[in-house]
């Protein structure tokens, strides 16, 4: 997942690599807590 966000972050910028991380991070937490 690291070099999949800096893969992002290389081509698309840091905002949109850390939006996408949030979203992941969103999920990941959803999915735990259901």
């Amino acid at each position: 997942i690291i070099r999949f966000f800096l893969y992002i972050e290389e081509n698309y910028g840091t905002s949109l690599a850390f939006s996408f991380l949030s979203e992941v991070c969103t999920l990941l937490f959803l999915k735990d807590v259901l």
